[in-house]
């Protein structure tokens, strides 16, 4: 087990402290008052989602902007958060069709709908009277956790037959959550479990995977692809308050990074996730980290001063994270909005800073001159001469170009800025609609 792990390094080593200037941040976008618990959020597109305020239901189809309250609960139910490695409490499986459980004085509800949360029938899952299980849904086909005996369980008729799973009985001291990859492998993951359970039948039937990680208690796992994940786990001793970061791939075969992270703060919840490849981002309500190369070091990307951070999770390049403060106490949505896309190559010879469409509307196309290689600094400035967004870039072949968003930006005159070594360039263009 040792020597399939890089050195372990303390984390606080590896943060070149540092606050990217004019970077995109992320931003409070909840207006509908505090909730006496933590937001919790779930984005099945990134504009389409779902938010639970208390007993109180939102749903929104413009990533935030508006939010509709859909429906409220009894008196008798609250939605209770409960960090694991994956949105909870929140089910989407269609556009408009949703689970919702919530927490009652002698366990779970589960509640669907199928109209976008205009209506909600009680669902009758119970796999076992023991409070709080954990489940995982797809249609009619539902895997929970049954505490007693510990043991995997699955449901083909909507949660009313229930059989035991191959392969995944006693299982060791609790379990965490389920996770299902893009290709429909589903995970298993127990909080002190010495081995990984994974399904490639929707959970009827699980086989083992070695854990990569000697630390106990699994806090949050996160899946850029089949191969590669990233983990969060607590140490031995919680008195200590130690994390540990593993950045593993060949499904959790190996470890490529691992890091020590020490909050100082038994109290702090963290939550990790990828967004795309080489981007993984690490939220703690003191700080947003930020890793650009995959994970092998990490850089305070914006400073907090949060109580709780909850369900961080990135649908394409939006990110979304509920969050709170405690004095004055207030609940938040953060979003991220990610406006640089991957760079492409042009084989046209340029020898200008070009922009195209212009007048542009959703997504502005720009390509480099020849001589723009290397770092590069970009920008979008208001006519007033505010830096609307900044980030760098590097350009490996003459004439590199890149696709930028800007359907967050209101109609108007704006400039495109590069600015690279001995190389300064800006460009007019307008947003029309």
């Amino acid at each position: 087990m040792k020597n399939r792990f890089l050195k372990l390094v303390t984390f606080l080593l590896l943060l070149a402290v540092w606050y990217p200037s004019n970077a995109q941040q992320w931003e409070n976008i909840w207006h509908e008052g505090n909730c006496l618990e933590v937001i919790i959020t779930n984005f099945h597109t990134p504009d389409t989602g779902w938010a639970i305020c208390f007993r109180n239901l939102y749903y929104t189809t413009n990533g935030g902007e508006t939010f509709q309250n859909v429906y409220q609960m009894p008196d008798s139910l609250i939605f209770e958060p409960e960090p694991t490695c994956q949105p909870t409490q929140i089910y989407p499986v269609s556009g408009t069709t949703a689970y919702l459980k919530m927490l009652r004085m002698m366990g779970d509800k589960i509640y669907k709908t199928t109209d976008g949360g205009l209506t909600f029938e009680e669902w009758e899952i119970s796999p076992t009277s023991y409070y709080n299980p954990r489940i995982y849904i797809s249609e009619d086909t539902v895997v929970a956790y049954r505490s007693t005996p510990s043991s995997i369980v699955y449901s083909l008729d909507g949660g009313f037959s229930w059989f035991p799973a191959d392969g995944a009985s006693n299982l060791n001291r609790g379990f965490n959550c389920f996770h299902k990859t893009k290709k429909g492998r589903l995970w298993a993951f127990g909080k002190a479990n010495n081995d990984f359970f994974y399904s490639d039948n929707n959970g009827l039937s699980w086989q083992t995977k070695p854990s990569p990680v000697e630390k106990y208690s699994i806090q949050h796992v996160s899946f850029l692809d089949e191969n590669n994940a990233i983990i969060l786990t607590k140490g031995k001793n919680d008195e200590q308050c130690e994390y540990y970061l593993y950045v593993t791939d060949d499904a959790f075969s190996t470890i490529k990074h691992s890091h020590l992270i020490d909050f100082h703060a038994c109290d702090k919840y963290v939550e990790i996730c990828y967004q795309k490849e080489n981007v993984i981002w690490m939220i703690h309500p003191n700080n947003v980290y930020q890793s650009t190369n995959g994970g092998e070091t990490f850089n305070i990307y914006q400073g907090l001063n949060y109580f709780f951070v909850n369900n961080l999770h990135f649908r394409d390049n939006v990110g979304y994270v509920g969050a709170e403060t405690n004095y004055p106490y207030t609940d938040l949505i953060l979003k991220y909005v990610d406006t640089t896309t991957s760079i492409t190559h042009t084989a046209i010879t340029n020898n200008t800073l070009s922009v195209f469409p212009n007048p542009v509307s959703q997504e502005l196309s720009v390509i480099f001159p020849y001589y723009a290689i290397g770092e590069l600094q970009i920008s979008i400035i208001s006519i007033e001469g505010k830096t609307i967004f900044s980030s760098e870039i590097a350009a490996e072949t003459s004439n590199s170009a890149i696709n930028i968003p800007v359907h967050f930006l209101s109609t108007g005159v704006y400039f495109f800025n590069v600015i690279g070594n001995n190389y300064s360039e800006t460009t007019k263009f307008i947003i029309n609609r």
